[in-house]
């Protein structure tokens, strides 16, 4: 019962710590400190340990200074092509349309010349920088760099993670739209943690993820739900919820991290994160960091197992650190 509560708590309250035991982050802009916990450490954990990069195909890389994808010509190769009035292209045969840094292949495109628009069946994918898409149909607007995607699974280089959703609506090069979204970190093959939201906007150009009725599942069961979810989409400081860290030791067993991070000021910010240890508990915990005019820094930061499964106690830690220069005359 205890557990249970405390489970609750961590749901509700998000609320808990960066790695239990782990020495305090010394650079304040870093949203979110590594763990230095050594390997041979109880406490270690790897976060991408069961969540290795994943393995997509290269895209070219955007040359600073050149313009837009959307504002770049378009080239298209194919197998066969067969080109008929009005500008209109069915290409079938390995079928390839490369835009800028944007890549686009299928079993089957159409493409109209007239109105700039591509449409691609059958086996589609899309490369890009930001993200890469399997669907099934895709209608791409190569003038707008908008489109609409169908079943589609995706990835996200940058933010070490994958998903699906029912469909995807790039609004622009920067913006998409997901509806009926699901996404994890895991590796292919395994669902150990998933967030699912009925629609979830990406904007690259304000770093910034958006989601409603947002619900997250760890084995399968719900520990946690928000009506709403503002999170970076990079390291950039912003307030809002951070990658969730997952990772495994045979000692701790499972380890779930969900962060969510307060950029207070320029000269302070706090970090609150639930996290479920599967051999251990629930561990409630945070972190407050300042910095001073006077070139002071410091943090307060605190973690609670209300009972640890493993040494069969409550335990918890406290700690504050504060580090002050002192100018020296030696005039």
């Amino acid at each position: 019962m205890q557990r249970g509560r405390a489970l609750v708590m961590a749901a509700t309250l998000l609320a808990a710590a960066t790695a239990f035991g782990a020495p305090p982050p010394t650079v304040l802009n870093a949203p979110l400190a590594s763990d230095n916990i050594p390997v041979n450490s109880p406490f270690y954990y790897n976060q991408w340990g069961l969540c290795p990069p994943l393995s997509v195909p290269p895209v070219p890389t955007p040359i600073t200074g050149t313009p837009p994808d959307n504002q770049q010509p378009i080239n298209l190769t194919a197998d066969h092509q067969d080109g008929y009035l009005h500008g209109i292209t069915n290409l079938t045969g390995h079928p390839e349309a490369v835009q800028g840094s944007q890549r686009m292949t299928a079993d089957l495109m159409v493409y109209d010349a007239v109105t700039g628009k591509v449409q691609a069946t059958d086996n589609v994918h899309f490369y890009s920088p930001n993200m890469t898409l399997h669907g099934d149909t895709a209608d791409y607007d190569v003038n707008t760099a908008s489109g609409t995607f169908d079943h589609a699974n995706f990835f996200l280089p940058e933010r070490h993670g994958r998903g699906s959703a029912k469909q995807i609506q790039m609004l622009s090069e920067d913006r998409s739209f997901l509806t009926d979204m699901y996404y994890t970190t895991c590796p292919v093959g395994k669902k150990d943690w998933m967030l699912h939201a009925p629609d979830m906007l990406l904007d690259q150009s304000t770093n910034t993820g958006i989601g409603h009725d947002v619900t997250i599942d760890f084995y399968g069961v719900p520990i946690l739900w928000t009506p709403y979810i503002n999170f970076p989409l990079n390291d950039d400081r912003k307030s809002g919820f951070l990658s969730p860290s997952f990772g495994y030791s045979t000692t701790t067993g499972t380890d779930f991290q969900l962060p969510y991070y307060f950029n207070l000021a320029p000269n302070y910010d706090a970090t609150l994160v639930p996290r479920i240890i599967t051999k251990r508990g629930p561990d409630l915990g945070g972190e407050f960091r300042y910095l001073s005019q006077g070139g002071s820094k410091g943090q307060f930061d605190f973690n609670y197992l209300p009972h640890d499964n493993l040494a069969d106690q409550e335990r918890g830690r406290f700690h504050f650190e504060n580090n002050t220069p002192f100018d020296r005359d030696d005039t």
